[in-house]
């Protein structure tokens, strides 16, 4: 390389780098404008909602998904009109309602949902918190323009319900839909070949059948009935003999009949009407009367500290697991076994944290993965109080990882329970063969050399293969047997991978008490003897830039495709393909996450 030709590249390389910089600063200060601009935007364009006024109402909207952790800041980020749309995590809903609560400029709460986008045991705690939020004997009120069955389930807490002139309501009672893709295999030419243990472990189900198996469906709907049951009793706005049979009847349908019927108190024209008569309720003029969001409110109370306040006192810390227990460092809405594992170390290692409470909302997933948490947990139990509380779902490994708990606390609508483990080998031989029309010949050592997807196993390796079921199991059965003072037989009579409401889980002795995530955390303080405590969640929501500079053009692709068809169906397909795909252990402790529990 001559003189001239080493200047040409040392140029090239030092433009590449100020271009590359550029760029990075570029989109730095306009990822930033637009999520400033936004979140003033989304504050609205009337200035005086954009301060928290002497006379404002909580507007309790709740139109988003409702997590117990947000991983990716930028998963609301709108592509398309290039906007950051705010959205709360469950534990900071909680936050608000007990802040406005204290809040003298807060004077009432407004119940505005539609269609919630969460989980009943989720819907449940915010309803717990809005009835502490009742205490301060403020006024709570709910209005919509379409109440499905969760929001007027929340509903139900306000001191009226009203209805738009042109709105709409359901009863219906509850369904839950489960996608089969046996046949879509068999097109394909794929079979799935199963290893289990646990005649209620339907996990597998969806790839080898077309419908549900009878011991599914009973357990399915002894589930239901038991989260039906729990809801009515609980709605105390109409008796349980008039619920049931308008979700038998379906008899009411328009908003003046759902008024005669005593669901709701009165049907209004329009917004504004509302208004008029929240501000006679509070002694205000109408146009005295301002309305917050909750997400406005949280981020004007919240946003303004850039570092978070020093802890004054010991810290309680609570560390969301949430999403599908998978090995290795886990992605954006899953719980990576080796990250976890190493948090929970780090949790045990700080002095300042006194107890942890361990909130699941995680179906299950990998068993090794899940065994490195237990172990870290079991480790921890030994130098902290360690509590559990369960979300929407704490099922197979996520009750696997919740055994080593000195107290479980769940909601009664929580799906727990299927302890049980499966192997799902897929054979795609005749894909290859029959479809693709490749042809496969084979040189080997020894007779199961080639054992693996590309051809059916035989007999021997079967058998291999299920000891290793039965050994994982056997553990699955000790784990649980040690932390809830059961035999493994007890253990054993009760699990076979079926899935229980929390309410039947206190019963059968797989939880300890009914409660909310606070309820948790109090009984962890009282464990650890503590009256001035910090409350500290984990993990802590990564760097946005490198959340935002981390993200593929492909990764951007799928995940925009993947929203696109949940938006149109209302299904996730991504689902079951992340749950196959993330298989690398063999071995899964796992229940059908894909179960639909109808709105």
């Amino acid at each position: 390389m001559n003189f001239r030709e080493f200047v040409k590249y040392v140029l090239i390389v030092v433009i590449s780098t100020i271009a590359t910089l550029g760029t990075i600063v570029f989109l730095f200060f306009l990822s930033m404008s637009a999520v400033f601009m936004s979140m003033e935007k989304s504050l609205d364009k009337d200035d005086s909602k954009a301060k928290i006024s002497h006379n404002s109402i909580l507007e309790l909207r709740l139109d988003y998904p409702i997590k117990e952790k947000m991983d990716n800041p930028f998963e609301n980020f709108d592509l398309s009109s290039f906007k950051f749309r705010p959205a709360l995590t469950l534990h900071q809903i909680i936050q608000v309602i007990e802040k406005a609560a204290e809040d003298s400029k807060i004077k009432g709460l407004l119940i505005h949902p539609g269609m919630i986008q969460a989980g009943y045991a989720s819907t449940e705690e915010i309803r717990q918190a809005i009835e502490r939020f009742k205490e301060s004997e403020k006024p709570v009120w709910s209005y919509s323009e379409m109440y499905g069955q969760k929001a007027y389930y929340l509903a139900t807490e306000g001191n009226d319900i009203m209805l738009d002139k042109m709105g709409f309501m359901e009863w219906k009672g509850l369904a839950a839909t489960l996608l089969f893709y046996k046949n879509l295999l068999d097109k394909l030419g794929i079979k799935m070949q199963v290893l289990r243990h646990g005649k209620f472990k339907s996990a597998v189900e969806p790839f080898i059948q077309d419908r549900m198996s009878e011991e599914n469906r009973h357990q399915l709907k002894e589930l239901l009935f038991d989260i039906w049951q729990e809801v009515i009793s609980k709605v105390q706005k109409v008796d349980e003999s008039t619920l049931q049979n308008v979700a038998n009847e379906l008899p009411y349908s328009v908003p003046e009949e759902w008024k005669e019927g005593g669901f709701v108190d009165k049907v209004i024209d329009n917004f504004d009407q509302l208004k008029e008569m929240l501000a006679e309720e509070t002694g205000m003029e109408a146009k005295e009367l301002r309305f917050i969001n909750e997400t406005d409110y949280y981020y004007k109370t919240k946003i303004q500290k850039l570092f978070e306040a020093p802890f004054k006192n010991d810290i309680i810390a609570v560390l969301v697991a949430e999403g599908e227990i998978i090995d290795g460092e886990g992605e954006e809405n899953q719980i990576g076994g080796d990250k976890m594992a190493r948090l929970i170390n780090k949790l045990r290692k700080d002095d300042d944290i006194k107890a942890v409470v361990l909130r699941i909302n995680s179906p299950g997933g990998s068993a090794m993965a899940s065994e490195k948490i237990w172990r870290e947990l079991k480790k921890l139990t030994q130098e902290k109080p360690l509590v559990v509380s369960m979300g929407d779902v704490a099922a197979s490994g996520g009750y696997y990882i919740a055994s080593p708990a000195k107290k479980i606390v769940v909601s009664p609508y929580t799906i727990t329970g299927s302890i049980g483990v499966f192997g799902l080998i897929p054979d795609i031989s005749d894909l290859m063969e029959e479809k693709l029309h490749i042809n496969m010949d084979t040189v080997k050592t020894n007779p199961h050399a080639d054992m693996g997807i590309l051809r059916p196993m035989d007999e021997k390796e079967r058998e291999y293969l299920q000891k290793t079921v039965e050994h994982v199991y056997a553990i699955f059965l000790e784990r649980v047997s040690e932390g809830r003072n059961m035999t493994p037989a007890e253990v054993d009579s009760i699990g076979q991978g079926r899935v229980w409401s929390g309410k039947r889980a206190v019963e059968l002795g797989l939880a300890d008490y009914e409660g909310t995530v606070k309820d948790a955390i109090e009984l962890a303080a009282d464990m650890a003897d503590m009256e001035d405590y910090d409350i500290r969640y984990y993990p802590k929501t990564d760097n946005p830039l490198a959340e935002l500079f981390a993200l593929k053009s492909s990764d951007m692709e799928s995940k925009l495709k993947s929203r696109i068809l949940k938006q149109l169906t209302g299904i996730d397909f991504n689902v079951n393909y992340q749950q196959f795909k993330n298989r690398k252990n063999r071995i899964m402790a796992r229940m059908p996450y894909d179960i639909k529990i109808s709105n």
